[in-house]
């Protein structure tokens, strides 16, 4: 026991040590104005416990422990987008998380600490994104932010997400376009006259209606088209998706050379 309470510990101020109806042992005592109190069902823990308390005060000066300061919200959603989403998603996804959150989460709560930031802040974030209609950015941004004060929530980081209150603005998604019957003519004519390896993937995508991540995988056999499909989550075992070859595939699959378009690389494509 540390010296400066050895003597209090000693007066005759009261029982300090009570063993209560429940059978707990309860340990007390007060001196200049610090209350330290622990308890236990065994006397000889509630000792320890209370030698350790003693100790602690006489460390700090308080019976408190230090209350610990909030990261800055870069710092702690950097640390759980490696520790918590990394794990859990494919590299491509993971790439995008942080691409997101560096280019635009970063530059706007630089030194912000977690707890400073309010609901109004947010939405005025996510708002000028929808301004200038990044709609998808926002909401992908909203996501983000959403999750990572949600687990602050649960880290008992923060009491509750200002999240919650931030509205993302509604939209209509924009989907892809198919081609029109000349555009289609279009292709086919330049995959007749020069039947390049490009030319044929797109003519074959176009007939199958698959990714281009999914090209790479693509084998043929017995009259149908296997492949690997690519909206798998990771951990999950690869499904497998079997395509009937289409009268409009079958009448030009004799000028694709399928062994050679599926050594295209997606972003070879998209290019």
């Amino acid at each position: 026991m540390p010296k400066q309470f050895r003597e209090p510990f000693r007066q005759p101020k009261g029982n300090h040590i009570r063993l209560r109806k429940n059978g707990v042992y309860e340990i007390r005592l007060q001196l200049n104005k610090i209350k330290i109190t622990v308890s236990s069902k065994s006397l000889a823990t509630a000792k320890q416990k209370f030698i350790k308390k003693l100790c602690e005060v006489a460390e700090r000066g308080t019976a408190e422990p230090p209350v610990p300061s909030a990261p800055l919200l870069t710092d702690y959603m950097l640390q759980w987008l490696e520790t918590v989403k990394k794990p859990l998603v494919k590299p491509i996804t993971f790439k995008d998380y942080m691409q997101n959150t560096k280019a635009y989460i970063v530059p706007e709560f630089y030194g912000r600490k977690i707890d400073s930031i309010r609901h109004f802040d947010l939405q005025t974030f996510i708002n000028g994104f929808v301004e200038k209609e990044n709609f998808r950015t926002a909401k992908k941004l909203y996501q983000l932010l959403s999750a990572v004060f949600d687990y602050a929530v649960a880290d008992e980081v923060l009491p509750r997400s200002p999240m919650a209150k931030v509205k993302m603005p509604h939209y209509e998604q924009l989907h892809g376009v198919p081609l029109s019957r000349t555009e289609e003519k279009i292709l086919l004519d330049i995959l007749r006259k020069d039947p390049a390896p490009y030319i044929q993937a797109f003519v074959f995508m176009l007939y199958t209606g698959i990714r281009r991540s999914e090209l790479v995988s693509v084998q043929i056999a017995d009259g149908w088209i296997r492949l690997i499909t690519s909206k798998q989550r990771k951990g999950y075992r690869e499904k497998t998706r079997s395509l009937p070859i289409s009268p409009m595939l079958a009448r030009v699959l004799p000028i694709i050379d399928v062994a050679e378009i599926v050594k295209i690389s997606p972003a070879v494509l998209t290019k």
